[in-house]
């Protein structure tokens, strides 16, 4: 449920400066106002100490596992903490949490681009669609992030795992990037606090929370006929419209009517008649009479990654 976190203490005597920097080399700013700050990196994790205090950024999963499809689980917490403490040489986890990402990936039966359609307005924050991948809404202290996360490793030469290779994956992020503590509670504070079972859940309750304030939008059609696999636009429209004309019956006497009224010819009208009868015999043919709702779907397909992730 984790994937990018901020850390943070005022603290730097916990810090061997020395022993860092010949570890790793520093990146040193001097500013001419007396700030000053050393920087590095540790694979993905920014380190930087400056006159505030110590700062800790990064992929949580990426450092751990060297890609972020699969997020951070309650029983990885603790292996990255000692393996973030072993490369520093001092103990992370009384640092306090400054940002987070709780985020995961939902594994959905369609290209994922099908269910964007679906995601309406959410209270408070700004809605804004990007045109290839994704939907963000934010507001000036959270963020909630929805976007495919195979065509995001495309773009950026990402190796897709051969576990995720071929899953339509959805993910669904949700950034705290400022009052960590409003937004948590009192009880997460420290990196300490997330090794708690009860904790790892409220953040499970927070996603799920987040997700259903997002209005899911219903599409309701004006006619009950769904497409269905094997009709031809032309064919699927053709009687779509026939049905909001009042049916096959009256679209005939229509028709019939058409031509003696000079509309159109015999040859053209009688044409037209034989060849809605055709296409919704096709139709008939074809359809078992059921409708996917990919509302439903997309609702569903959440709801069994929350229970997947509760159960710890």
């Amino acid at each position: 449920m984790i994937d990018s976190i901020k850390l943070f203490t005022t603290d730097t005597s916990i810090v061997d400066i020395k022993h860092l920097e010949d570890k790793y080399g520093f990146n040193t700013l001097n500013a001419n106002n007396g700030y000053f700050s050393h920087s590095f990196k540790i694979n993905n994790i920014s380190i930087k100490i400056d006159n505030h205090g110590l700062h800790i950024e990064g992929s949580a999963p990426k450092y751990l596992n060297n890609n972020n499809v699969k997020t951070l689980k309650l029983n990885q917490i603790l292996p990255f903490t000692t393996k973030l403490s072993e490369d520093l040489g001092f103990d992370v986890t009384g640092l306090t949490i400054t940002k987070i990402d709780i985020t995961d990936n939902i594994v959905l039966p369609n290209n994922t681009f099908i269910y964007k359609r679906y995601f309406g307005h959410c209270r408070y924050f700004q809605k804004i669609e990007y045109e290839y991948n994704g939907i963000l809404y934010r507001n000036g202290t959270r963020s909630i992030t929805i976007y495919d996360k195979t065509l995001e490793m495309l773009n950026t030469r990402v190796q897709i795992p051969d576990t995720y290779a071929n899953l339509n994956l959805l993910r669904i992020e949700y950034g705290i990037t400022k009052r960590v503590r409003d937004h948590l509670g009192d009880g997460i504070v420290t990196m300490h606090d997330l090794t708690t079972p009860e904790n790892y859940l409220l953040l499970v309750d927070k996603w799920e929370y987040m997700f259903n304030q997002i209005h899911k939008i219903s599409f309701q059609p004006t006619v009950a006929m769904p497409y269905v696999p094997g009709m031809h636009p032309r064919e699927y429209y053709t009687i779509v419209g026939v049905q909001a004309n009042g049916g096959i019956t009256k679209t005939k006497a229509d028709i019939e009517e058409g031509i003696l009224l000079g509309h159109f010819t015999e040859r053209v009208g009688k044409h037209h008649i034989d060849k809605i009868v055709e296409y919704q015999n096709k139709y008939s043919r074809l359809s078992d009479g059921a409708f996917t709702d990919r509302k439903e779907e997309l609702i569903t397909c959440f709801n069994q990654k929350v229970r997947e992730n509760k159960n710890i």
